[in-house]
C-alpha cells in the first residue's frame, strides 16, 4: 500500500505513481530550501491543480513538504 504523503505529493505535483522499493512513507528532517526550487514546487503544483498552491495545500489536509520537494 502506498503512503498517503507519497500519493498526495504525486496528485499535487502532476506526477505519475511513484513505484521504488523503499518505505515511502518516511519523512526525516534534512533539507535545503533553495528559493529557485521552491518557485519551481509551487508552480507545479499550481499548474497539476489548477488553482493556486496555498489553496491547494490547504485542500490537501495531509501532505510532506518534505516529499513534495523532493519530487518536484
Amino acid at each position: 500500500m502506498r503512503g498517503l504523503w507519497l500519493s498526495n505529493a504525486d496528485r499535487l505535483l502532476g506526477l505519475g505513481e511513484t513505484k521504488f522499493p523503499a518505505d515511502d512513507d518516511f519523512v526525516g528532517n534534512v533539507l535545503a530550501w533553495d528559493r529557485k526550487s521552491a518557485q519551481a514546487m509551487t508552480a507545479a503544483i499550481k499548474s497539476a491543480t489548477v488553482t493556486g498552491w496555498a489553496v491547494a495545500l490547504c485542500r490537501c489536509r495531509r501532505f510532506s513538504e518534505y516529499l513534495l520537494m523532493g519530487a518536484s
